[in-house]
């Protein structure tokens, strides 16, 4: 798949609107930060290979993990009617090649298809809604709420929830300890509410699982 391919497969960008010359690529190796800004200009970036962690810093220094962008995820179009980047570090959990095209040029492609544009609006929408459970989610006191919450959104059809990451770094991503993840993962296994594997963790009883996240 070629770099114009990758823009197009994101879904965002209109085939007959790309400026290929105007694509740039690279290449970052694994915990190598990425930035939507440089030769003096701003672009949106799509991943091709590899993933990336979102994370913002606290007030007390704690990394916030936002999420994990893969194959296809793109990044910093949020903003691209804002001149500055958001507070954000985008570091790579792997080596990683991206497509860059430039927030300028993606907009004039806006203006030019209304399809762009629409779709767009769409990813905005999807954003705010993630944004709004992620706020959610960080107000979130108990460990155990915690570990629910993240199993409940992750499950798929089957409630199964596929780990594609290490416990370690799983307690980041919800903000608990290592310690309480383990803890919390057993207990709830012992109430029969779910069946921990090495790769995988599969629900078993979804209604009591929100049943706990619920209760005050």
């Amino acid at each position: 798949m070629n770099e114009k391919e990758v823009l197009i497969n994101s879904k965002l960008f209109s085939e007959r609107y790309i400026v290929e010359d105007k694509i740039k690529a690279k290449s970052y190796k694994k915990g190598q930060f990425i930035s939507d800004f440089f030769d003096k200009e701003y672009y949106v970036g799509v991943v091709k290979t590899g993933q990336v962690s979102i994370y913002c810093i606290s007030s007390d220094g704690t990394e916030v993990n936002m999420s994990i962008l893969k194959e296809g995820d793109v990044f910093g179009i949020s903003n691209i009617f804002d001149e500055e980047s958001l507070d954000t570090v985008l570091k790579c959990k792997s080596d990683v090649y991206v497509v860059f095209y430039p927030k300028k040029c993606f907009i004039d492609m806006m203006k030019l298809d209304i399809a762009v544009a629409l779709e767009y609006s769409r990813y905005c929408n999807r954003k705010i809604q993630f944004l709004l459970r992620k706020v959610e989610f960080l107000n979130i006191q108990s460990s155990k709420k915690k570990v629910i919450e993240y199993l409940l959104e992750k499950a798929s059809k089957n409630d199964t929830v596929l780990l594609e990451c290490s416990k370690e770094e799983l307690s980041k991503r919800i903000s608990v300890s290592r310690a309480s993840l383990y803890r919390e993962l057993q207990s709830l296994q012992n109430e029969n509410c779910l069946e921990l594997g090495k790769k995988c963790i599969k629900i078993l009883n979804k209604e009591k699982l929100t049943q706990i996240l619920y209760e005050i």
